[in-house]
């Protein structure tokens, strides 16, 4: 019997709040337009975590492809990142990604994020499949992010 891949809705969408830091600031007092990616990054640690996907050392994952959208300034404040899994295909998980202010219900920026999920030990991509097979029997953690 083949395995098939549970449908994307299947997992929780993810919100992890973060604080701005002030070495996120560039010379004009707002956030530097590549830190939306590292917000991105935290998002789907978080999404992997609750989602109870075993980060250990048979797999890593990795991105292949990130577009990023700006649609207001960000400054020194709390940001709420939100995670939803968009598409799973063989290879790849598809990701939309949000940042959030307080007092706005629109994001300030949005994303796109593809990942692969790469075997550690023979530096190929893995079938998502087998990657949620992993998953399956692990007991939900807690984030370690702060």
């Amino acid at each position: 019997m083949t395995a098939t891949l549970l449908p994307a809705t299947h997992y929780r969408v993810t919100e992890m709040t973060h604080h701005v830091r002030p070495s996120d600031l560039d010379m004009f007092g707002h956030v530097n337009h590549a830190k939306p990616i590292d917000y991105f990054e935290l998002g789907r640690f978080d999404w992997l975590t609750q989602n109870r996907f075993p980060l250990d050392e048979r797999w890593t994952p990795v991105v292949a492809r990130i577009e990023v959208h700006y649609r207001r300034e960000l400054f020194l404040t709390q940001i709420r990142v939100q995670t939803v899994l968009a598409e799973l295909k063989q290879y790849t998980a598809e990701f939309q990604q949000s940042v959030f202010v307080p007092g706005h219900d629109a994001p300030a920026v949005t994303g796109s994020v593809r990942v692969s999920f790469i075997s550690k030990k023979t530096k190929r991509p893995m079938r998502l499949r087998d990657v949620e097979a992993l998953a399956c029997f692990q007991e939900p953690r807690e984030t370690a992010i702060a």
